[in-house]
């Protein structure tokens, strides 16, 4: 995915989408998978 792509995706205005648009703005490196994934993984990553 195309920073400037994700930019606009990120554009919702939300506390979370502003501080990752901010980050991305910033410089941060990004990388955007195809496909999905369980919510189990989702959980085990951010419980932690």
């Amino acid at each position: 995915m195309e920073r400037e792509q994700l930019e606009r995706l990120l554009a919702g205005g939300d506390e979370t989408s502003l501080a990752a648009l901010a980050a991305l703005r910033g410089g941060t490196s990004h990388v955007v998978w195809d496909g999905t994934t369980s919510a189990e993984s989702h959980a085990t990553i951010y419980r932690h």
